[in-house]
């Protein structure tokens, strides 16, 4: 086995091993698998693997005729450092602290969403209090 290889299947094996834990039938969250999948694509294109595109449409947040403009919170000063197929990876201010956030959980009209981006994020407020991005 040569060294490339040797990396992938570590990548991967430690990728199945979490998802036993994350997945929402071992009492984990659909988040908690976007990230992990996003994290994994992400290593491996970092080791030149050739990750397939995911077989899922980009998705979006649903906008229930129920929600309204308080469902949703404006994060400033975000960049997005890398995109994966369900998820972007930000940093926040000056923090070098990154947070994956799943494309479901953003606003179709969020100036922030792809790679490069650089400004306000707008995302679901649930997700921001989560993230620790606002105030209960």
């Amino acid at each position: 086995m040569d060294h490339a290889k040797a990396m992938r299947a570590i990548v991967t094996t430690g990728y199945r091993v979490l998802a036993k834990q994350c997945h929402p039938d071992a009492g984990g969250s659909h988040e908690d698998m976007v990230t992990l999948t996003a994290a994994k694509d992400a290593v491996l294109a970092m080791l030149g693997a050739n990750v397939p595109p995911s077989e899922e449409p980009r998705r979006k947040a649903p906008k229930p005729a129920q929600w309204t403009d308080k469902d949703w919170v404006e994060i400033d000063d975000v960049t997005v450092v890398y995109e994966s197929a369900r998820a972007i990876l930000c940093q926040v201010g000056d923090d070098e602290e990154e947070i994956w956030i799943p494309l479901s959980q953003i606003h179709d009209d969020s100036p922030v969403k792809e790679q490069g981006d650089e400004g306000t994020l707008v995302i679901t407020r649930w997700l921001a209090k989560r993230k620790g991005l606002v105030d209960g």
